[in-house]
């Protein structure tokens, strides 16, 4: 039970961490746009899921380790 939700807690909490701080640069610096935060932020949740542990597994079958 544990482990299932340290696999879910976790990248959540990173996401969460991330967009905070994404949000604190985008207030710091006014000539980042929105579009762009945005796309810091998809681009860093995509980095989050692949090294989640369900993600990793499928790698490591389809690699044949």
């Amino acid at each position: 039970m544990n482990s299932i939700v340290l696999e879910i807690a976790l990248p959540l909490l990173a996401l969460l961490l991330g967009g905070l701080v994404i949000a604190y640069l985008r207030k710091r610096y006014k000539r980042m746009r929105t579009g762009e935060a945005i796309a810091i932020f998809v681009l860093y949740a995509v980095l989050v899921a692949l090294f989640t542990g369900p993600v990793v597994n499928f790698l490591k079958g389809f690699l044949g380790e």
